[in-house]
């Protein structure tokens, strides 16, 4: 990937959305990605407002910017709202993460998709990738 690298980060507002958006010292051309009005301390990134659920918005999205990497971290990741939450966060977790992987294997994006430690049972860390799923909670 030569030149300017157009990046698109789901879940922009997110730990480690701001996080990626605060370190980022590349020249990246970077979209961040969330689901509801915000107000922004930093243009850094193009902000935009667009749920991973929405197929026909994300994809709209993807076919006007041609995106060389997405970085996946939109979802809910608090255990305990999960739990309460079930078919919010499995639409959230598990939707929005099919209609991610979809379109960045339809534009060829490369994808990076990070996940919850919760995945794990939490009795054999540190994890790898390649780890067990094992999670203890829904």
């Amino acid at each position: 990937m030569g030149g300017s690298v157009k990046v698109l980060v789901t879940g922009g507002t997110g730990l480690l959305g701001r996080g990626f958006e605060e370190v980022d010292h590349l020249d990246h051309e970077v979209t961040s990605l969330h689901c509801r009005e915000y107000q922004l301390d930093t243009h850094k990134s193009k902000h935009v407002k667009c749920d991973v659920l929405e197929y026909k918005a994300l994809e709209s999205l993807f076919l006007q910017n041609r995106f060389d990497a997405v970085i996946h971290s939109a979802g809910i990741a608090n255990v305990a709202y999960v739990e309460h939450n079930q078919r919010e966060s499995y639409d959230a977790n598990v939707r929005g993460t099919t209609n991610v992987v979809d379109l960045s294997n339809r534009f060829e994006a490369y994808l990076i998709h990070i996940s919850t430690n919760a995945v794990f049972g939490g009795t054999s860390a540190p994890y790898k990738e390649d780890d067990q799923i094992d999670p203890v909670n829904y």
